[in-house]
Formats: structure tokens, C-alpha cells, sequence
């Protein structure tokens, strides 16, 4: 170990050895040599009452230089002397680092070598941010950090989406982006391609029906919902349905619900309206002939009045035959092919006649044939079963259907045939019928569509109907499907689709973007728009109108151009703590152009509380104010000038600290005390001043021999740095 240590200082004494050199000089020493003058002295002549000059002999010392040779040891070339040492010189100012050898820079802990004299620091992790010391990042404008003190993109407002840069965000899948042009803010909201008519795509693919409605698992949208089925009808609105043509809506006053009932224009006497138009029999009753329904008797009612179902009241004279509801006249004989037409009175059927000497018996006879039926007497046919007599015949018989054949002719026993321009329809009814389909509609008449709600008719064709639907096409009743490139936004309008966010402007058609009043496209990328300013040369255009000078310029607020920085400095502190990072340096010379410097400049980037220095194109040293939260305590930046906060005030290193108020209004003492002592200043300075010039006068008059002495050593002492006296001698050197 002792070996090591030994090692180490033997190394170091070299190193030493090497920074100092023997240089032979010429020592100059002084001597002061005895010789005497005429020395001048003014007497005062009572004769005349002036005061002449007269001369008398004095001795003085003159110095008297003279040279001899010395060797000294001084710095080696490339070494300079500093605080009684020898430090290597760099022609080129060592940023972050020192200088450890002649032109050799060893960067500073934390820095790395970006050039032979220039250390720039380290940073494990700076991405999209600037490296301003050892392993401290700051984010560039647009960046902030996280907590994995990694710098990302910065945007306002991205849920749903992520941040992929400044203030541009990317939606996720399921998502797009909704640019509002009221607000400029874009958020990204969920797509639901078919839209969501009586809701709203509260997700992907996903509608949320409002209040009344309800999800068709079929087609995924909205449709309004009934609690109760509408029978006979459809639900077109929440909690209301509309009844199908034919019927009408009815309150059940006991339930308290409501029902689509069919209509029966003429009503339904001891029976029910059972379709539109359609009235069923109660239990014992039967249509006639006017439709109307009237009470059935077993057998008829004839020579008699049924008034009830089942019960037959006999005319007078009239009784009721085999105990049914037959009411036939009482004749002593029967009346055979007759019937009994009146009390004891024997009429023969149509057709037929008495036979010949009887009066109670009648014989048929039929002189057409009995077309559907059978002749049951003379002349007089009755139908087959299912089978009625056509109108005007007696002979002719047609098929005939129980219920009634609306629009359309029963052509067999229960058999019903639609009329032309009819066919049967699901009920079994003859229905209107359009040889083209009434898509949208329904068939009024024969060839004849009426359009459903929400549909109107255009070129006999039912098409929807949409309150808005501009830039798109209805293709159900306010069901609006955008055109290509254009999409809804969040109040169902069809706005154009641009493929990215259009930054500081808004999309007016499909992929092409609009700029504000104020911006500019840019020429390589048509989604970006930059601000425009009128003259922003030595700086860049941040904001319309507004223009952010580069280093080195300042901005001029009456010409709002960047001006170059000027500087007038005189000198600045001539030496720094070795423990620093800053670096000694000589002196700046005064200059309004940084350009025009020296290469004698050597000085450290900071070089005051709001100074920093920088080089310019040619590598020539200059600074530049500048301001932050560190140089600037108690106050506030404004570009490179600090501002004290309310209650601060600057002291004379330009560094804002709490000021106390003595204003005159508040300490009206104090003032008028300051104001005295300030005159009794001012009163005692002009005496010192008229003292020193009477004493100036008496010790720079030319015959004084003091002052001759004082010229001497005055020339003397501008060509020495350091004289020492030897001791016991009047003999001084200097090297």
C-alpha cells in the first residue's frame, strides 16, 4: 500500500515538475543617487506688496534603474499562473469539464465528450425531451412526464383513445373521432354503424334505447315498446298503438286497458262485429237478407212470428205442427202437394194443381228442368243443399256461402271467389290486390299503394322520409345513411371524414382540410395548418400574428421583428470558485457585435444570476439574459426580464427580495428626517471636494520638488509588477 501511495506522489511530483520551467530574466533593480537642486520658493516683497520667486540650493534623491541577470522559474509554454500555480491552458473554453492538460478537456461526473472542449450531459432516459444536466430531462413543448418520469405526448382531452402526439389522438377500435367546429374539441365517441334511431351508441356497436323503447334482438335497433300486445294493430309508439284499417281503439273501463276492436259501420244487433265489416250471430240468431240478425226457430216460423230463439208464435187460426215452431193453417183434410193456406182452406203449391174432384189433394207439375235442384212440385224447383236460387229464376240454382262474400261471387257451397283485382288474404277475405308490391305501403285498390307512416309516395313508390339528411341517404323513416366519406356526428348530421385530425383547422369535404384565419396548409402535410406571421426572420411563428425570437434576438415591439441582441458590457468578475463548474477567464472586450471578440475570451456558460453564454456560427463567445423560476425568486418572467412579485423589490444583484415600505404618507418623520440628513450629505461632500482640489493644487504646482520626486516614480512603477525591498538596502528588483 505505502508502495502505491509512493507511486502515486513520485507521478504527481513529475506532473508539477513538468508545468514549471527555468527562464533567465533581466532583474532590474532601483538605487537612489544624492544630488542637489534649485529649489523654488515664492517670498513675499513688502515693497512692492507682491510675491516673487526666489531659488535656493536642496538636496534630493533621484532614482536611478539599473539590470541584472536572474534565472526564475515560471510556467512551461501552455501553462498560465493562477493563484501561484501553474494550471494548463485550452485555446477553447472547456464547457462542462476542466482543463487537466494543455487543449485537453475531461469532462465534469454526469457528462460525456461531444467535441474536444464541449461536454454535453447524460441522460439515461430523454426521449422526446432535452438534456439540460446530469441525468436531469426536460420535456420539449407538448411532452410532460409520467410517473415513470418518461416524457409523453401531452392532449387535452383523449377518452376512449390514446395520446400518440401533442394534442393528436388516436381512438380506439370501436371509436372515432368527432370533430365539434362550435367548440374546436374533438372526442372520441363511439360507432354504431347503423346508427341508433330512439337511442343513443352508448358503446361499440352497442345502442341504449330511451325511455319507452327496447332492443330488437333482430335488428339491434330501437323500437318502441307496448307492455300490452297490440292485437288487431302495432305499436308505434312507446305505451300506444295504432290499429290496423278496419279497426278502433277501445278502453276496457274495468281492466283499464285498451284493445283494437273491428269496425262494423251498420253495428251488430244480437250479435258481434267479428272482422271489419263482419258481424257473427249470437248463439240462436241468424243474418237475413239485410244482414241484420234476427232470432232463429227450428224449422221457420211459418203463418207464425218467432220472437225469440227456439220460440214461435202462431198467427190466429194457425197452430203449431208436430209440437215444432211451424205454424200452418187447421184444415179438416190434409192438403196433399198443397199446404193448408188459410183455416179449412186447401191451396195447391205453385205449379200444381187440384186433382180433379178432390179438394184437398194437389198434383205437381215442372215445365223447366231444375238446374242445382230438385223439382218438389210443378213448375217449382227446390235447391240442393248449399244451393239458392239465382235472382229472376225459379228453375236455377247458384251456390250459396253462409258468410257473406265481400268483393268477390260464391262459386260452390261455401265456396267464395274474389272478384277481379282481389285475392284472398291471410283471413280468407278478399283483399284489394296491386300487381306491383306496395314496398313501404300497403294496397289501398286495385293497382292502388297508400304508404305507411313516415313513407310519401314519389313515382309510385313509397320511399322514407328524414327530417335532415344532407351529405346522405334516408333509407328508413329519420334514418339517415351517410354518403361515402362522411360520417355522423353526436347530433345525426353527416359531416365529411377526414383521415386524420386537421390541427388548426376543420374538415370541409372528404380528406381535405380548411385552415383557420390565420394559418396556412402546410405544403407537406395537408392536415397541418401553421400560423402565419407578417416578418418572423430570426425567430418562429408560434401563434398568428405572434412571433417567438430565436437566441440572440429580442423581439421589437414597435416594429414586431426580431432585432439582434446588442451588448455593452465593461468587464466581468475575474475569478470563480475552483469547486464550480465554471471556468476563470480574462476580461470581455467592450463591443456591441458578439462577432467582433477575442480569443482572450475564456469564460463559463453561466456567468451571472440571468446570464448565459453562447456561441454564435463562427464559435465566438457572447451571452444573453435569460429567466426562470431559479434566477428569478420572488417574481415572475416576462422573455428574458424578471419582474418581483407585489411586496419584493430588486438589490443591487438584481435579485428580487422583500422590500419595506417607507413612504412618506406612512412615516411623515422619518422622511423629513431622511431629507435633512440627505442635504447634510450633500453639504459635506462639496467641502471634502473643494479640500481635495486646494490640495491638489499645492502638490502638483510645477516647482514643487515633491512632485518632480512623484513623476519619477510614477514612470518607474508603469513598467513594474511587484517590487520588493530588499531589507537593509534602499535597493529593489522585480521580476
Amino acid at each position: 500500500m505505502l508502495i502505491i501511495k509512493a507511486f502515486i506522489l513520485f507521478i504527481a511530483i513529475n506532473e508539477i515538475s513538468s508545468q514549471i520551467c527555468n527562464k533567465t530574466i533581466l532583474e532590474t533593480y532601483r538605487i537612489h543617487v544624492q544630488k542637489t537642486i534649485d529649489k523654488v520658493y515664492t517670498e513675499y516683497n513688502n515693497i512692492t506688496g507682491r510675491y516673487v520667486l526666489k531659488t535656493k540650493p536642496e538636496t534630493t534623491y533621484i532614482p536611478e534603474v539599473r539590470s541584472r541577470p536572474k534565472v526564475i522559474q515560471t510556467c512551461c509554454p501552455d501553462y498560465a499562473r493562477v493563484m501561484n500555480r501553474c494550471i494548463p491552458r485550452c485555446d477553447n473554453v472547456c464547457e462542462n469539464a476542466r482543463c487537466t492538460a494543455p487543449n485537453t478537456c475531461t469532462c465534469l461526473p454526469g457528462y460525456q465528450r461531444f467535441n474536444d472542449h464541449r461536454c454535453i450531459p447524460i441522460c439515461s432516459n430523454c426521449q422526446n425531451g432535452r438534456c439540460i444536466g446530469p441525468e436531469i430531462c426536460t420535456c420539449i413543448s407538448g411532452y410532460i412526464k409520467d410517473e415513470n418520469d418518461t416524457c409523453t405526448p401531452q392532449c387535452d382531452n383523449c377518452k376512449n383513445g390514446f395520446c400518440i402526439s401533442p394534442n393528436v389522438c388516436t381512438c380506439n377500435d370501436g371509436y372515432y373521432m368527432y370533430d365539434d367546429d362550435d367548440d374546436d374539441n374533438s372526442t372520441c365517441v363511439p360507432n354504431c354503424s347503423k346508427g341508433c334511431p330512439n337511442g343513443f351508441c352508448s358503446a361499440p356497436e352497442t345502442c341504449t334505447c330511451n325511455s319507452g323503447y327496447k332492443i330488437n334482438e333482430e335488428t339491434g335497433l330501437c323500437e318502441p315498446f307496448c307492455p300490452t300486445e297490440c292485437i288487431n294493430g302495432h305499436c308505434t309508439a312507446p305505451n300506444f298503438c295504432t290499429c290496423d284499417d278496419g279497426y278502433y281503439y277501445q278502453l276496457h273501463e274495468r281492466l283499464g286497458k285498451g284493445y283494437c276492436m273491428p269496425k262494423c259501420s251498420k253495428g251488430c244487433q244480437n250479435g258481434y262485429c267479428a272482422a271489419p265489416e263482419l258481424c257473427y250471430c249470437d248463439s240462436g240468431f241468424e243474418r237475413n237478407s239485410t244482414g241484420d240478425c234476427v232470432p232463429v226457430c227450428n224449422g221457420g216460423c211459418t203463418n207464425g212470428r218467432c220472437i225469440e230463439p227456439g220460440r214461435c208464435e202462431c198467427l190466429p187460426g194457425y197452430i203449431k205442427a208436430n209440437s215444432s215452431n211451424q205454424c200452418v193453417p187447421q184444415c179438416r183434410d190434409i192438403c196433399e202437394n198443397g199446404f193448408c193456406s188459410a183455416p179449412n182452406i186447401c191451396t195447391c203449391n205453385a205449379g200444381f194443381t187440384l186433382i180433379e174432384g178432390s179438394t184437398s189433394r194437389c198434383q205437381p207439375e215442372c215445365e223447366e228442368d231444375c238446374i242445382n235442384g230438385v223439382c218438389v212440385s210443378p213448375n217449382v224447383c227446390i235447391c240442393k243443399p248449399g244451393y239458392k236460387f239465382i235472382s229472376g229464376s225459379k228453375s236455377i240454382c247458384e251456390p250459396f256461402c253462409e258468410e257473406r262474400c265481400e268483393n268477390g261471387f260464391c262459386s260452390a257451397p261455401g265456396v267464395c271467389d274474389c272478384n277481379f283485382g282481389y285475392r284472398k288474404n291471410n283471413l280468407d277475405i278478399c283483399a284489394p290486390y296491386c300487381e306491383q308490391s306496395c314496398t313501404n305501403g300497403f294496397c289501398k285498390s286495385f293497382n292502388t299503394c297508400s304508404c305507411y307512416l313516415g313513407y310519401e309516395m314519389m313515382n309510385n313508390t313509397c320511399i322514407p322520409t328524414c327530417d335532415s339528411c344532407e351529405n346522405g341517404d334516408c333509407i328508413a323513416p329519420n334514418k339517415c345513411e351517410c354518403h361515402k366519406n362522411y360520417k355522423k356526428d353526436k347530433n345525426g348530421q353527416c359531416k365529411p371524414h377526414c383521415k386524420k385530425k386537421c390541427v388548426n383547422g376543420y374538415c370541409s369535404t372528404p380528406y381535405k382540410c380548411v385552415c383557420k384565419k390565420g394559418y396556412k396548409i402546410d405544403s407537406n402535410d395537408s392536415y397541418m395548418c401553421h400560423p402565419v406571421c407578417d416578418n418572423c426572420l430570426h425567430g418562429t411563428c408560434v401563434s398568428p400574428g405572434n412571433c417567438e425570437c430565436i437566441d440572440g434576438y429580442q423581439l421589437n415591439v414597435l416594429t414586431q421583428q426580431c432585432d439582434k441582441i446588442s451588448f455593452t458590457t465593461e468587464s466581468i468578475v475575474k475569478k470563480f470558485s475552483r469547486t464550480s463548474h465554471f471556468i476563470p477567464f480574462t476580461e470581455i472586450i467592450n463591443t456591441s457585435d458578439p462577432t467582433e471578440r477575442t480569443e482572450q475570451i475564456q469564460i463559463a456558460d453561466v456567468i451571472g444570476p440571468n446570464i448565459r453564454t453562447y456561441k454564435n456560427e463562427n464559435s465566438k463567445m457572447f451571452w444573453k439574459k435569460f429567466c426562470n423560476s431559479t434566477t428569478c425568486p420572488n417574481g415572475y418572467c416576462v422573455k428574458e426580464d424578471c419582474y418581483c412579485n407585489e411586496g419584493f423589490s430588486k438589490n443591487i444583484d438584481d435579485i428580487c427580495i422583500e422590500s419595506h415600505i417607507d413612504t412618506c404618507a406612512t412615516y411623515p418623520k422619518k422622511c423629513l428626517f431622511k431629507l435633512i440628513s440627505l442635504i447634510y450629505v450633500i453639504l459635506l461632500t462639496v467641502l471634502v471636494v473643494a479640500i481635495l482640489i486646494l490640495l491638489c493644487y499645492f502638490i502638483f504646482r510645477e516647482d514643487n520638488p515633491k512632485r518632480v520626486k512623484l513623476q519619477y516614480d510614477e514612470e518607474f512603477r508603469e513598467n513594474l509588477y511587484d517590487i520588493p525591498y530588499p531589507p537593509n538596502s534602499q535597493e529593489t528588483s522585480v521580476i
